[in-house]
């Protein structure tokens, strides 16, 4: 039996709907949601502007960057994520030494003081050690064990020099929100993923996300560089971009400042003296500032400073008080405890180890003979050191070849004299490694087809940051099978 006009009329009042329009509670309640968000937003904006302040007192000479980290960190906040989605995938590039790495941190510390982040910890990924496909299981071994760390930050470094196959993996992280595995995989009870090999084991893990985490990469190169190994996709899935400036002289000199103060403190401490410092030291911290260190020239600066200090006080037996002055000079500091006259304080650390170029040199000059192939070896320790001192004053430099050949008759010293470049360019720091690698024909050359260079191959990593002596190299050619 229908209903009348009047009974519809009241049963529609009692369900909360009138002509269309919400009830008195339901308006009240979607009010309340409202403001709550807002509240919330507010309370937001006020935690960022603070921690903002406190980073920008530490991290001095980027104050953009730092807004721009704040930024990408602040944004899941208020675009929201749904786990186990990254939180942001997030690039801070620029040049060495301006202070990504420690706005990152102390964003991260501002943050966790304030409840915003469960921890500060940042879990790191050297990407430059997986440069093959060999290093599979150890990458995925490390990728886990990165996002399974305690704290929601994952740093990446140097993809760059990364195995492509491997990048894929995480790209598919950022883009995609999960990555597949070529296999299925355990985890142990170390927590620690091992290969399950072809046994049907419960709890195999075939796939891994980022687990909500931010994922932040660092370059010294932008977007364009990270598309040519990563993939437009993952370009476009960047949510911030952060790029360093290079400091300003005012910056440096606030720097320098800074770590002038740090040092005073650390003096007083540690020594129990007094350390008094003008702008003339501020200047010379300030200096040390490279292309290749960046803003850690200031800090080794006044690392060394600490460590001749700490050596004066050892040479002395009674212990030290008062004021200890220091004075810039343009080839170091001086320094002048009370009344005591002033000296040089870079003498009072140990002189760097020669014994090895000496005792190379002296080798090399009871050889007879030889006086133009002399000339030029020792002419590359006085190359090197030119080229150290202009990277040190931010000039452009030169690259030395380091290729040598060495001909002559049979008996005239060819491989002792090579023996002994490899040992001198070690000795003087020309080389990374040092190594000497010798090798002759059964070395490089297979004995079947196809096996000549993985040979050579092998032979040419293992020599890399040192010295590959390739004895008797004529005999690598023997006819036209050998071309």
């Amino acid at each position: 039996m229908g209903l009348t006009r009047c009974e519809r009329r009241k049963r529609t009042v009692r369900s909360g709907r009138l002509g269309g329009v919400p009830r008195r509670e339901n308006c009240n309640a979607a009010r309340q949601t409202a403001w709550r968000l807002m509240l919330e937003e507010v309370i937001m904006q006020e935690i960022s502007h603070r921690i903002l302040d406190e980073v920008k007192k530490t991290v001095l000479g980027q104050d953009a960057f730092v807004e721009g980290v704040a930024r990408a960190m602040r944004r899941p906040f208020v675009l929201g994520t749904e786990p186990p989605a990254a939180r942001n995938v997030v690039l801070l590039c620029g040049g060495a030494g301006t202070g990504r790495h420690f706005a990152l941190t102390e964003t991260a510390r501002c943050m966790a003081a304030r409840g915003l982040l469960q921890s500060d910890q940042i879990a790191s990924l050297d990407l430059a050690l997986y440069p093959n496909s060999g290093a599979e299981k150890l990458f995925l071994q490390d990728l886990y064990a990165a996002l399974y760390a305690p704290g929601e930050i994952v740093v990446f470094e140097h993809y760059e020099s990364c195995y492509p196959g491997f990048l894929k993996t995480i790209s598919d992280l950022a883009v995609k929100g999960s990555a597949p595995l070529s296999s299925r995989y355990l985890v142990n009870k170390e927590g620690i993923l091992v290969d399950a090999g072809t046994a049907l084991a419960p709890g195999a893990v075939s796939r891994i996300d980022p687990r909500g985490k931010y994922l932040i990469f660092f370059s010294n190169k932008g977007r364009e560089a990270m598309a040519d190994h990563f993939g437009a996709a993952f370009v476009s899935a960047l949510g911030d971009v952060c790029t360093t400036t290079p400091f300003a002289r005012e910056d440096l000199a606030a720097l320098a400042a800074q770590q002038l103060n740090a040092l005073a403190r650390k003096v007083q401490t540690r020594l129990g003296l007094t350390l008094s410092a003008g702008a003339d030291v501020r200047d010379h911290v300030a200096a040390r500032c490279t292309p290749e260190q960046g803003a850690a020239g200031l800090a080794a600066c006044c690392d060394k400073i600490f460590r001749a200090l700490s050596e004066y006080c050892l040479q002395t037996d009674k212990k030290l008080t008062g004021t200890v002055t220091l004075t810039a000079r343009p080839d170091g500091i001086d320094f002048q405890l009370g009344n005591a006259a002033p000296a040089r304080l870079f003498d009072l650390l140990p002189a760097a180890y020669t014994g090895a170029v000496d005792e190379i040199k002296r080798e090399l000059d009871e050889l007879v003979g030889l006086a133009p192939v002399k000339e030029y070896v020792f002419g590359l320790a006085d190359n090197i050191q030119v080229q150290q001192r202009r990277a040190a004053a931010g000039f452009k430099t030169a690259s030395l070849s380091m290729h040598m050949i060495f001909t002559g008759n049979p008996g005239t010293g060819k491989t002792t004299i090579a023996r002994l470049v490899a040992r001198y360019l070690k000795a003087i720091g020309a080389l990374k490694g040092g190594q000497l690698i010798e090798v002759g024909r059964g070395d490089l050359v297979g004995r079947y087809t196809g096996h000549t260079a993985p040979l050579t191959n092998s032979v040419i990593e293992s020599a890399l940051g040192g010295v590959l002596f390739i004895d008797e190299a004529y005999s690598l050619y023997r006819g036209e099978q050998d071309s």
